[in-house]
């Protein structure tokens, strides 16, 4: 039997049992359902991202990525009609068509930019300013490029043919480049 096989089998016999837990927390009157369920959720989720990680490096993030998403749209019926339509792997939490290219691309810099918007939240009030945000992508640009593209090969052609892309994409939207003033 195969690896993928396997795995559809055990993912049939967890929602049997899940749909088990659902008909008896339905019928429960119990207060301790809250905290039991979400433990045996977490221990779940960190337990298959560690196997994850320690298989594929970088997996862990990918993963909770999927679940947060999963979680966020509420897709957990989505996820099993796409399955049921689409088949088993190649379902899309966004539902974006395959070749939707730019609906892709602004679905990933939305997520992006919800994820920056709400992290500098997290810094000293100080800092929370449009120039540290700026700086945060500069670091981001930065480290993803230096880490991530390059084995491409040219880093600095990467990152001029980007800004060509971020200057063609302003002139689209009808924006204008504003230099940020700094202190």
């Amino acid at each position: 039997m195969k690896v993928e096989d396997m795995i559809a089998d055990i993912q049939a016999l967890t929602l049997n049992e899940l749909k088990k837990m659902v008909s008896l927390i339905s019928d429960s009157n119990s207060n301790n359902l809250v905290p039991s369920v979400s433990l045996l959720v977490v221990s779940l989720v960190s337990t298959l991202s560690d196997i994850l990680e320690s298989k594929y490096e970088g997996a862990s993030t990918h993963f909770f990525k999927e679940v947060e998403t999963g979680l966020k749209l509420g897709v957990v019926d989505k996820i099993k009609s796409l399955q049921k339509e689409k088949g088993g792997a190649s379902y899309s939490l966004s539902d974006i068509s395959p070749n939707d290219f730019e609906n892709g691309m602004n679905y990933l810099g939305q997520a992006l930019s919800e994820t920056l918007f709400s992290t500098i939240h997290e810094l000293p009030e100080t800092m929370r300013t449009q120039e540290m945000f700026l700086r945060g992508i500069e670091a981001l640009l930065a480290n993803l490029l230096h880490s991530k593209f390059r084995a491409l090969g040219d880093v600095h052609g990467i990152l001029d043919s980007l800004c060509e892309h971020v200057h063609m994409n302003l002139k689209a939207l009808g924006n204008k480049v504003v230099p940020i003033k700094t202190k």
